[in-house]
């Protein structure tokens, strides 16, 4: 199965369209095989049937596949996270450690409330 997509995609997403590359060569690879065995022809419910009897078959290899992603996907997130520490090192030392403290992003504060208010919480 040809990979002639030239979308530049970022890091992550890229990463997870091999995964979904990777079984979709899976899936082609046992429906051509069933159609070579059959003719070269397959008619909609050999297909169906193919696709369900593919699930059962490589549940374990879809599923290696999926943690691979999943796992490749923390690593891409984590590498990302560290990038934006490295750029925002006052937020990650002063605010983050106080964050539970402040209202959530976009949200007003509580009426009257101050940032003594907020102290006053943290000291308690």
């Amino acid at each position: 199965m040809a990979d002639n997509d030239s979308t530049e995609l970022e890091r992550g997403p890229a990463s997870i369209r091999a995964f979904v590359l990777r079984a979709l060569e899976l899936l082609a690879r046992d429906l051509l095989e069933k159609a070579d065995r059959n003719g070269g022809l397959l008619n909609t419910s050999e297909i169906d049937a193919a696709a369900e009897e593919f699930k059962r078959s490589h549940a374990a290899a879809i599923g290696g596949i999926s943690a691979a992603a999943w796992e490749e996907c923390g690593v891409i997130f984590d590498s990302e996270q560290r990038g934006e520490d490295r750029k925002s090192s006052f937020e990650r030392l002063m605010v983050r450690p106080f964050e539970h403290l402040l209202p959530p992003v976009g949200e007003p504060g509580e009426p009257g409330g101050s940032s003594r208010d907020i102290w006053r919480r943290c000291w308690k």
